[in-house]
């Protein structure tokens, strides 16, 4: 399954990048030609559309290769679900009708890598490597209660809980002052 959602992520990506960086690049004339939705718009705002299906094909598969900061694949495939459905509305308004089927397998496509990928925390939570057992609390014999390990790991998440109370101190009473 991991492999097929790379294939689908790779062609996605791929697409977008052409797409982006054929709106990005060529001037608004020439594109006319090809798109005709592109002379209701500027040239500024094509070329946003092209950095953003760029920096989206970027999105869906540099973080999630390298691990770093993962969550910014699903955020990708929103933000070019987000660019379909506006899409969408530009072609309908145009009466455009023959390139919405297009934009709509392309919405859908995006929707799938995230949804087919499990995120990183939450793999980490679910699958521990090590085992947490949990604290309990016992009476000692001067009726205190003493912290107790029933584990060789105490705490759920050590590296933010503090470490355990020592073991039992007798303290005495303080005098009282008359």
């Amino acid at each position: 399954m991991n492999i097929a959602v790379w294939i689908v992520s790779g062609l996605l990506a791929a697409a977008y990048l052409f797409a982006g960086t054929n709106k990005a690049t060529r001037p608004k004339d020439k594109l006319v030609d090809s798109l005709p939705w592109a002379e209701d718009l500027s040239p500024a705002t094509i070329k946003f559309v092209g950095i953003m299906e760029i920096l989206g094909a970027i999105g869906l598969i540099l973080p999630w290769l390298t691990g770093i900061a993962a969550v910014l694949t699903p955020l990708a495939a929103t933000g070019l679900v987000i660019l379909q459905m506006l899409a969408i509305i530009v072609h309908l308004r145009r009466h455009e009708a023959k390139v919405v089927p297009m934009n709509t397998i392309l919405l859908l496509v995006s929707c799938s890598p995230p949804l087919r990928r499990d995120p990183p925390l939450h793999r980490a939570l679910i699958h521990r490597s090590s085992k947490v057992e949990p604290c309990r609390l016992s009476a000692t014999a001067g009726g205190r209660k003493a912290h107790q390990k029933d584990g060789p790991r105490a705490h759920a998440w050590p590296q933010l809980s503090p470490p355990g109370p020592p073991d039992a101190v007798p303290v005495e009473p303080l005098p009282r002052w008359s």
